[in-house]
């Protein structure tokens, strides 16, 4: 069974399936979900990670910075 559990928030797809598969290869961790950075505070509630990466692609929309503002 994982020991940790990990949330993906806003990482682009590329990385998002890199990290996947990285993780898919240690049975201590385990992705509970994937949420775009204005759903974080609800995806970490409802999912309960022990774990948050949160990407900055640097494109149109939120950006990590603004996102732990927001959600603090």
């Amino acid at each position: 069974m994982p020991h940790t559990r990990v949330l993906l928030v806003g990482l682009p797809r590329l990385l998002r399936d890199v990290v996947r598969g990285m993780i898919g290869q240690n049975a201590d961790f385990a992705i509970v979900g994937e949420a775009e950075p204005e759903r974080m505070v609800e995806a970490v509630a409802a999912m309960m990670p022990d774990v948050v990466l949160l990407g900055d692609a640097g494109e149109e929309g939120v950006s990590a910075i603004e996102t732990l503002r927001v959600s603090s």
